[in-house]
């Protein structure tokens, strides 16, 4: 974890993943760095990725909006497609066992 927050950084991530997988540093942060955008590619294909036992990532369409912005003026925000992710009822399970 960060030694300002209780946050895990990806840093974090790679060096815990490396030690785990015996993998070279590098190679966890190569392979981290293509699924990501192996994610961003699929989700802008409009596909969903389903990753079993820890859940699925998707877009949710966003109805647009009036807002009030903080200047006082009327705002109006469009429709738009927003990154969603759902934990699957395994993952939930095993986590709040730990707890």
């Amino acid at each position: 974890m960060s030694k300002e927050s209780n946050v895990v950084l990806k840093k974090e991530l790679v060096k815990r993943i490396a030690e785990r997988t015996m993998l070279p540093a590098g190679e966890v942060k190569l392979i981290l760095n293509a699924f990501e955008e192996v994610l961003k590619e699929s989700l802008k294909e409009g596909k969903k990725v389903k990753i079993t036992g820890f859940g699925t990532f998707s877009l949710v369409r966003r109805k647009g909006k009036t807002v009030k912005a903080p200047t006082g003026e009327v705002v109006k925000v469009a429709d738009r497609l927003a990154p969603k992710f759902t934990f699957s009822a395994a993952f939930v399970r095993e986590v709040r066992k730990e707890l």
